[in-house]
């Protein structure tokens, strides 16, 4: 897994993070600790992410073939939003990754604004899936219909169709 950092130099801090893993990769740790059984409020969310990976591969099989990259977890801090930190993190990403080999790069959208980025990119929509229709402990993992949380996609690029400028 790598992680890739926006800094504001001026003040000292991060401004934003971007982690990468290998697809296929998942810690065990996260398992243990994010297990069905737990009440920690992440894990509805961290299930649901698995069960859209599990409906992609199931129409792109080959995304179990260690050539795809999960860009996987990302953020921005609130003071740092609206000045294109993650479309940077995202163009200076998608170079490297084909460099190290990766045919495609996937992203999980859980939010409406990870989908924009990820169109913004000529990512692909694989499939999508509603997570007030997914139910965890008999409740939905997102109970409000017009959250940006609600409707969840998958998305998916061919990294070997682009040829891509690093920023770094």
């Amino acid at each position: 897994m790598n992680f890739f950092f926006a800094i504001d130099e001026e003040a000292c801090r991060i401004s934003g993070v971007f982690a990468v893993r290998d697809f296929n990769f998942f810690p065990e740790q996260l398992d243990e600790k994010y297990h069905a059984n737990s009440t920690n409020p992440i894990v509805p969310w961290s299930r649901f992410a698995i069960h859209l990976s599990d409906l992609a591969t199931a129409k792109k099989p080959e995304l179990h073939d260690g050539k795809a990259v999960d860009l996987w977890f990302a953020g921005v801090l609130p003071d740092y939003r609206s000045n294109g930190i993650m479309n940077n993190l995202v163009k200076a990403i998608l170079p490297l990754t084909r460099k190290s080999g990766y045919k495609y790069a996937t992203t999980v959208a859980m939010h409406s604004y990870t989908s924009k980025v990820a169109s913004d990119h000529d990512f692909l929509l694989l499939c999508e899936a509603d997570s007030t229709k997914r139910l965890w402990s008999g409740k939905p993992t997102c109970s409000i219909k017009d959250s940006p949380l609600a409707l969840c996609k998958f998305w998916v690029k061919n990294l070997q169709n682009n040829i891509y400028i690093s920023i770094v």
